[in-house]
């Protein structure tokens, strides 16, 4: 029974690092040129995207960031977005920090969460993005982020460790 319990903990752990993974403890985690991830710390808990998507809108020159986890069995979802506007930039977005602020509107965050069908959308006004990559050519952008925020009832939203490698 010991060997059953050791067994299935080994298969457990590593199922769970296949997502993202690193060669370095201190460095964000990386990804095959293929893969999508977009991961972070909310509240907390660890958020890993199951969905990850990018869409870029060349009209208002937007790109936008998504992340989901879909709890199919209790109807819930977690929905993590980054919104990025350059109406302030000209050109492909670069490498670089940027603040999120409530008087910067050219990069925004959301999070969402709860039921399906009335979820709780949480508007994220504060906090850093950096682009660590962003290769036009390939079409992929890197970064990492953290935001905060409040819900409805004043209660913090805290999203931390945030890290994106997404192919566009």
């Amino acid at each position: 029974m010991k060997f059953l319990k050791l067994s299935f903990l080994a298969l457990f752990v590593s199922v769970l690092f296949l997502g993202c993974n690193s060669g370095d403890d201190d460095a964000p985690p990386k990804l095959d040129p293929e893969g999508d991830c977009m991961i972070a710390t909310i509240n907390g808990e660890f958020f890993n995207g199951e969905d990850v998507s990018v869409a870029v809108f060349p009209v208002g020159e937007t790109i936008t960031l998504s992340g989901i986890v879909p709890d199919v069995v209790n109807g819930e979802i977690k929905t993590l977005t980054i919104t990025i506007t350059r109406t302030s930039m000209e050109g492909p977005i670069p490498v670089g920090t940027y603040s999120v602020t409530d008087n910067f509107p050219d990069i925004a965050g959301q999070y969402v969460d709860g039921p399906i069908t009335m979820p709780n959308n949480f508007g994220l006004p504060m906090g850093t993005l950096e682009i660590l990559t962003h290769d036009t050519s390939a079409k992929r952008i890197e970064g990492e982020f953290v935001l905060e925020g409040e819900d409805a009832d004043g209660n913090p939203i805290s999203i931390t460790d945030g890290y994106f490698d997404i192919k566009y």
